[in-house]
């Protein structure tokens, strides 16, 4: 019986999907989440004549608190796709809205091939996405090692990349930075075959954004 009711809120989630509900949905609750982030965080948005007006770029961020993500989508009016932890996604209910609301689970600690292919699918269609390289939150403050998922969404889809940094964890009522740096233009790193060059490169800009506005 109780799987039985999951059945049904997964069809009536896929029929709200197919009618644009969660098109609607998604702008309703970014509106409202900048307000409360404007308020509470006192978020200033530096760079924002960076962000590109056409779509098909990673969003590539250091990562302090779970806000993060928040931060960036609630930037102008631009839509974005996410990545987030497998487990998340396997909450019941909240687990079938977060695919239908522009979330691609991925398992950590392992290369997930299902989920890189999604991000491929997702930035070959010219949407943008989400992603912070180190793979979790920095516990203290500082950008960690970066894995090579992003480099190799990069060499796949020779897409841009638009560097960010968040600067100073988010606190109530406590000021943060979100920076926008200089897109990396479409078919920058065309050629290159190295992961770890097109991985040192973006999180070279990443650190510098960080280290000039602190």
């Amino acid at each position: 019986m109780r799987r039985l009711y999951f059945i049904y809120i997964i069809y009536v989630l896929n029929v709200l999907k197919s009618k644009g509900v969660f098109s609607v949905l998604y702008n309703i609750v970014r509106g409202i989440l900048t307000v409360f982030i404007k308020i509470c965080f006192r978020v200033e948005y530096v760079g924002r004549e960076n962000i590109p007006e056409n779509s098909g770029y990673i969003f590539c961020a250091n990562h302090i608190t779970m806000l993060d993500p928040l931060l960036i989508a609630c930037t102008g009016k631009t839509k974005f796709h996410f990545i987030a932890k497998e487990e998340l996604c396997k909450i019941p209910v909240l687990g079938a809205i977060l695919k239908r609301v522009n979330v691609i689970p991925v398992k950590r600690g392992s290369g997930d091939i299902g989920a890189m292919k999604k991000g491929i699918e997702v930035l070959k269609a010219g949407k943008n996405l989400i992603i912070f390289p180190e793979g979790t939150r920095s516990k203290t403050g500082e950008m960690g090692e970066a894995k090579n998922g992003m480099a190799l969404l990069i060499k796949k889809t020779g897409c841009g990349v638009v560097p960010c940094a968040v600067v100073g964890k988010p606190h109530f009522f406590k000021k943060t930075k979100l920076v926008y740096g200089k897109p990396v233009p479409a078919g920058y790193f065309e050629g290159e075959k190295e992961l770890d060059i097109i991985t040192d490169n973006i999180v070279f800009r990443i650190k510098d954004l960080l280290t000039k506005n602190k």
